[in-house]
C-alpha cells in the first residue's frame, strides 16, 4: 500500500490541482552515496529505449561491484518515484513535474552502463551497448538537446521525490480534469497490481 500512496494521492490532487509551479533546481542534500553525473535531455530520450538491456546486464553482474548494487537500488527507487514512466511526458516534456525524477533515474542508468563497461566480465556486452547508444545519440544530436536539469548531478543517497500536487496540475492543464482523473486512477490501479504481483509480496511482509 505504501508504494501506491503517491499515485492514490495523485487521483485526489487532480481534482484540487493548483496552478503549475516552476521547476526548482535541487542539488543532492546528502552526498554520502555514489555520485551520479548529469544526463542531457536528449540523451534521456535515447537511453530510455535501452534501459531494459542495461538493467538486465547489471543484474547479472551486480554481485561483483558494490557501486553497481547501490546504483541499481537507486534507479529502482527512482523508477517507482517516477510512477514507472507511466505519466505522459515524464521523459520528453521538460514542463512535466516528473522530468527531474526521470533525469535522476536515467542518469543512474547511464552511470550503471559506464561502470559495466569497466568490468571485465561485462565488457563485451556493455561495449556493444555503448556503441549502439552512442551511434543513436550522435544521429539524434542528443547532446545538443538540453533543459534546466541537464547539468544537474545526483547521488544515490538523495533520491528525487516529485511534487504530486504539481503532477496533478500538469495532467489537468494538459488533458482536462476528467481525463486526468481517469489517467491517475489507471496509474494507481496499475501500481497496485504491480505491488500485488511482486515476488516480495508473495513471500510475506517485510520487517
Amino acid at each position: 500500500m505504501l508504494k501506491t500512496r503517491p499515485l492514490l494521492f495523485l487521483v485526489f490532487a487532480v481534482w484540487f490541482a493548483p496552478g503549475a509551479q516552476a521547476h526548482v533546481f535541487s542539488p543532492p542534500a546528502d552526498v554520502s552515496g555514489v555520485p551520479i553525473p548529469s544526463i542531457s535531455h536528449g540523451e534521456m530520450a535515447v537511453l530510455s529505449r535501452y534501459r531494459g538491456e542495461v538493467m538486465d546486464l547489471a543484474e547479472q553482474t551486480s554481485q561483483r561491484d558494490a557501486e553497481i548494487r547501490a546504483l541499481l537500488m537507486f534507479t529502482g527507487l527512482q523508477s517507482a518515484n517516477c510512477a514507472w514512466g507511466l505519466v505522459p511526458g515524464s521523459v520528453t516534456d521538460e514542463a512535466n513535474p516528473l522530468n527531474e525524477c526521470a533525469h535522476a533515474e536515467l542518469a543512474g542508468v547511464k552511470a550503471i552502463l559506464l561502470k559495466l563497461r569497466d568490468l571485465p566480465a561485462a565488457q563485451p556486452m556493455a561495449g556493444d551497448l555503448v556503441s549502439r547508444i552512442d551511434r543513436e545519440m550522435t544521429l539524434a544530436g542528443a547532446a545538443l538537446i538540453q533543459c534546466e536539469f541537464s547539468a544537474e548531478g545526483f547521488n544515490t543517497a538523495s533520491p528525487v521525490v516529485p511534487d504530486w500536487g504539481a503532477v496533478g496540475a500538469y495532467l489537468w492543464q494538459r488533458f482536462g480534469k476528467i481525463t486526468s482523473v481517469l489517467i491517475a486512477t489507471l496509474l494507481a490501479t496499475l501500481a497496485a497490481i504491480a505491488v500485488l504481483r511482486a515476488p516480495g509480496r508473495r513471500a510475506g511482509p517485510l520487517g
